[in-house]
């Protein structure tokens, strides 16, 4: 049934409709759950309101029966009209009038203040405090009974920190029954003297929210602000931590107040959490609604099996009158119209195709038929016209192809050139140059090779000169290094023989000095012997004249090194002159020249000052001659003038003494300049070093730059030139 197109239609038109039909079962049982989904949740929502309500309602009562049991026993307790039995009395009659009141109870706070006394001994506990504490049993008897007080129970710690009625925490007693109390402060003179308050049982409200099956299967339990259990199926699960499935959930509806749902439950079901609070409560608890799953999917299978069973009906129906109709207007013509398309098939194009006149889709199809035979008539014309344009086509294409091969060659015949003249240009000659004809799409990078290569020729050559004047300027600086460090050299030699000069002037200088120390002791001793004081006058004169002669070599060494400073100065000055032309390179070298001539000068100084004292001490010798020349004259009036001559050689003594000082002083000086000099050797040393150094860095620049070729010659010939200029 397939093979024909009455099958086929029916089958595509069956998917349609089969299709269809499932997405809107799909879509309607959607919007079914979904409204389903809300309804229940909906109706939950009221049920655990209602839940909660109950809860509520009980919680209230219990709380107002406190209040109601505080306000009265704080009128007691602050007029103090009545004593304890009366007290004990009126708590008793608390819990028989509510059924949910486990026990009723007040205390009053230790060392209160401003609480008046009441009489009696009653209910105190073991500690002497009023305590009393009733509670009913199951049979409904009341018992009282005391108990210790603790600070730190909820009873007691709520109510001291906020200073209102607080319920506490639920939990087991003694005898294993569930409650919670609500504890209510007594105030006297603005002070919390004593609460009151009664126990909520809460075992009556666990049984009744445990028998509520709500939704055919549903649960409902209680928790407590804690997180315990207040009321399970699992009676194991009283006052144990909620455990199951979406506990932080749980700890935000209880945090704040807001209801939660918790979906995927191991059974499938759905939980409600519904937080409350009711009047007087200082605490928030939770009603639990379980949902069965069934009671969401149930509506929503009945509605999909409703819709099923129609649908099916109606795609049935369908694919009834669509066969029929298929084959009395399609299958018939298309028969038909088949014989035709089987004879053009054969090649036969001279039958037309029959048409009735009718415009719909086989009526079309029979024109277009038509229309068809007549282009297959003309078919053999164009197959003809077709092979002269393929013929075309191809001239074309092999007339394209012999363009792209002369192309093609062009391009291999530039590549060979760059790589020539790359291949050169990597050997160091940057003379090469592109002059071949090449193609003119290829000119354009053949000119940028050219000019390139000439930019880079140029820069080669331009540091080649830069490299060469470096090289020159270097070879100067080296020599006139070399000779001011011979010249500093030679000063400092002649500075070491003016030191060993000046040591034996001194001496002289010391030996005459001893020699006028003994010409006073003997012209002391003269004055009983003029004989032998004219010998000593002999001697003096002789020695005088030693003085004058040994002053005249000290003036000449002084002029000596007056000629020695000036040529340092000279030589310093040079020097800083040449460390100038050096540039950059000599700054270091300025500085060197620089410290020599000051070094210079101050020997000049120095020397003129030394020069200065040796003409003082010539003019006193010359003094000291004429003196002895007039003794000797004098000799027959020795006696009478020997006090006299004693004056003037006592004066001769210290005039030649101080001339001693003076030529140590001048010793010493001399003895520095010949460090000075020394350390200016030393240091030209140095620079003479510094400039062999750079210049041996430049010829290695030289030697690496002299790969290259430009033109006119290679860089080496540029060398070879340079040198021979330089030497020239």
């Amino acid at each position: 049934m397939l093979r024909t197109l009455s099958g086929k239609l029916i089958l595509a038109t069956g998917t349609v409709i089969a299709s269809i039909l499932i997405a809107y079962t799909t879509f309607n049982a959607m919007t079914i759950k979904a409204k389903t989904e809300d309804d229940v949740m909906a109706l939950a929502t009221e049920k655990a309101a209602l839940v909660s309500q109950r809860i509520a309602t009980d919680i209230a009562q219990a709380t107002s029966a406190g209040a109601t049991l505080a306000a009265s026993l704080n009128g007691i307790i602050t007029d103090g009209s009545k004593n304890r039995a009366d007290i004990i009395a009126a708590i008793k009659a608390v819990a028989p009038q509510y059924s949910n009141v486990f026990g009723a109870w007040m205390f009053e706070m230790p060392e209160a203040k401003g609480l008046t006394p009441v009489a009696g001994n009653e209910g105190v506990n073991k500690e002497g405090i009023f305590t009393p504490y009733w509670t009913k049993g199951d049979n409904g008897q009341m018992e009282l009974s005391t108990w210790s007080l603790d600070p730190k129970s909820e009873y007691y710690s709520l109510v001291v920190n906020s200073g209102k009625a607080a319920i506490t925490s639920p939990y087991l007693t003694g005898m294993k029954k569930l409650v919670t109390s609500v504890s209510v402060p007594m105030r006297a003179n603005g002070n919390i003297v004593a609460m009151a308050g009664v126990d909520i049982k809460l075992d009556n409200l666990t049984n009744t929210l445990t028998q509520m099956k709500p939704f055919d299967g549903g649960r409902v339990m209680l928790l407590a602000s804690n997180g315990k259990w207040l009321a399970n199926p699992d009676a194991a699960n009283l006052m144990k931590d909620y455990t199951d499935q979406g506990a932080d959930k749980v700890k935000q509806a209880l945090a704040d107040g807001k209801p939660q749902i918790l979906r995927d439950m191991p059974d499938g079901a759905v939980r409600l959490i519904y937080p409350f609070t009711a009047p007087g409560m200082n605490t928030t608890w939770a009603a639990i609604l379980d949902v069965p799953a069934a009671t969401f999917s149930d509506p929503v299978w009945s509605q999909i099996y409703s819709t099923t069973i129609g649908g099916l009906l109606i795609l049935l129906v369908t694919l009834g009158v669509i066969l029929s109709a298929t084959r009395v207007f399609v299958g018939k013509p298309l028969k038909s119209l088949l014989g035709s398309v089987q004879k053009m098939a054969d090649g036969d194009y001279r039958e037309q195709i029959a048409h009735n006149g009718s415009m719909d889709e086989l009526g079309r199809l029979k024109v277009a038929l038509e229309k068809f035979r007549h282009d297959l008539a003309r078919g053999e014309t164009l197959k003809r016209e077709q092979e002269e344009l393929q013929e075309q086509v191809e001239q074309d294409r092999k007339r394209r192809s012999d363009i792209e091969e002369a192309k093609a060659e062009d391009l291999r015949h530039f590549v060979q050139i760059v790589e020539s003249r790359f291949g050169v240009l990597a050997s160091g000659d940057l003379t090469v140059r592109m002059d071949e004809r090449v193609s003119p799409e290829f000119e354009t990078i053949r000119q940028n090779f050219n000019t390139s290569i000439s930019t880079l020729e140029e820069t080669i050559r331009t540091v080649v000169q830069a490299v060469y004047a470096i090289r020159s300027g270097l070879g100067e600086i080296s020599t006139a290094s070399n000779d001011l460090a011979r010249r500093t050299e030679q000063q400092a030699a002649s500075l070491e023989e003016t030191v060993a000069a000046l040591g034996d002037v001194t001496r002289g200088v010391n030996d005459t000095a001893d020699g006028a120390n003994t010409a006073q002791q003997t012209v002391s001793a003269a004055r009983g012997d003029a004989e032998m004081g004219g010998a000593v006058v002999a001697r003096a004169i002789a020695a005088m004249t030693e003085i004058q002669g040994s002053s005249s070599k000290i003036g000449n060494i002084i002029s000596v090194i007056d000629e020695i400073a000036f040529q340092t100065n000279l030589l310093a000055l040079n020097a800083g002159v040449e460390a100038a032309r050096a540039g950059e390179a000599g700054k270091g070298f300025a500085v060197v020249a620089q410290e020599v001539r000051e070094l210079a000068q101050r020997s000049a100084q120095a020397a003129k000052e030394i020069k200065t004292l040796i003409s003082l001490s010539s003019s006193q010798v010359d003094a000291g001659v004429n003196l002895v020349q007039e003794t000797g004259s004098s000799l027959g009036k020795i006696v009478e003038q020997v006090i006299g001559m004693t004056q003037t050689v006592n004066q001769i003594a210290s005039n030649t003494r101080e001339q001693a000082v003076s030529l140590r002083e001048v010793s010493s000086a001399a003895d520095h300049m010949d460090k000075v000099t020394q350390q200016n050797a030393a240091m030209v040393e140095e620079t003479t070093a510094a400039a062999q150094s750079l210049s041996q860095e430049t010829e290695n620049l030289a030697e690496i730059i002299g790969r290259f070729k430009v033109g006119n010659g290679s860089v080496q010939n540029e060398q070879r030139r340079s040198h021979y200029t330089l030497a020239s």
